[in-house]
């Protein structure tokens, strides 16, 4: 028989089998890419940070974003593999769904303001007063479960002194979060036991590089820790509360926002309020010359003197929620301790608002 190839020959198979090719070279690819997709390593939620602008506020300023990076580049520990960002509007449901599910998520920006398009009415008759809710209650009023809990026993805040005082000791071997040294042998032991499965360290090497990023991150977690609660005793930020009808109809108040600019109406000797030379309403900001507004802010309707108002670009009451994933799945939530990257962005912030040099 001859099995002889000639130019004759792969033409005439190339004319009549070429699609049958093209198909099995397709086939080829899709095979190789499922194999490829199904074996890579899957980013982990503890390795994503996501932040949100909730609805109301403009979107993340270029300043922002700038000190987002750079925070990521300086500060945030190695294991934070991707950076996500996104502005929430009219579908704000549906992303949130889609996001929440999967334990997208590490801050939630909201301004504590009257949200128009949330209203409910109080009195009846000729005596019905429509009253708002402040974006910050729309929020909790649905999502609660995913806000820390900003003060009490199991706060945030207490779940960060919690976990560093299994690394931290004083002199006597008594946990010491504050002022303790670092226990590095536990923290390396620690180190290694956890990524045992991570391809990033799989040689010796790779390992002891490993252990002295992570003696890093819990020093910075300390440090960070410390830095919020001088900022919280100069009262440059302060909790805020909302009111929430639970499932079973009880209201409860749940403080779990933290307020990056706390703002009063400034009142005069009789209580009554005052105004600046423009005729605008007069406010206390504890963040001066804007200095919030240039990383985020919202449209007010600002009240005037004469009754009308005033459309104005404020970070008035800008708050933030440190987000939680506890009510999901265990493989969509972050792990133990790594909550802390979200309170060093926001210190970032605080200080970047006030001019204040680390």
């Amino acid at each position: 028989m001859d099995a002889k190839i000639t130019k004759q020959r792969l033409s005439r198979m190339l004319s009549y089998d070429w699609v049958k090719i093209i198909g099995v070279i397709v086939a080829i690819c899709i095979v190789w890419s499922l194999v490829f997709t199904m074996t890579a390593t899957q980013i982990t939620p503890t390795q994503k940070f996501y932040v949100y602008s909730y609805v109301g506020n403009n979107g993340f300023s270029t300043k922002f974003t700038d000190l987002y990076q750079k925070t990521h580049e300086n500060e945030f520990s190695y294991e934070i593999l991707e950076l996500g960002r996104e502005e929430l509007g009219n579908e704000v449901n549906t992303i949130l769904e889609a996001r929440f599910a999967v334990g997208e998520g590490d801050l939630m920006f909201i301004a504590n303001a009257p949200n128009k398009k949330d209203s409910y009415t109080v009195g009846e008759g000729e005596e019905a007063e429509t009253r708002y809710y402040n974006y910050t209650e729309t929020f909790a009023r649905g999502r609660v479960r995913f806000l820390y809990t900003l003060e009490g026993e199991n706060s945030y805040f207490t779940q960060i002194e919690a976990y560093l005082s299994k690394y931290f000791f004083d002199d006597s071997g008594k946990a010491d979060w504050e002022n303790g040294a670092l226990d590095e042998e536990k923290a390396k032991a620690d180190f290694r036991t956890r990524v045992k499965k991570d391809k990033r360290f799989k040689t010796e090497a790779q390992l002891v590089v490993g252990e002295e990023a992570d003696i890093k991150r819990l020093n910075r977690y300390r440090d960070a820790l410390k830095e919020f609660y001088d900022y919280y005793d100069q009262a440059l930020v302060r909790f805020e509360t909302v009111t929430v009808t639970d499932y079973d109809g009880t209201e409860r108040e749940y403080t779990c926002y933290l307020n990056l600019n706390p703002s009063t109406v400034v009142l005069d000797e009789n209580g009554e309020k005052t105004w600046s030379d423009e005729g605008n309403l007069s406010y206390s900001e504890t963040v001066p010359n804007d200095g919030l507004t240039k990383y985020l802010s919202y449209n007010e309707e600002l009240e005037q003197k004469d009754g009308g108002t005033k459309l104005n670009t404020t970070s008035k009451n800008m708050c933030v929620g440190f987000l939680t994933m506890d009510s999901l799945e265990k493989k969509y939530r972050v792990e133990e301790g790594f909550q802390t990257e979200g309170l060093l962005l926001v210190n970032a912030l605080i200080r970047a608002a006030h001019g204040i040099e680390k």
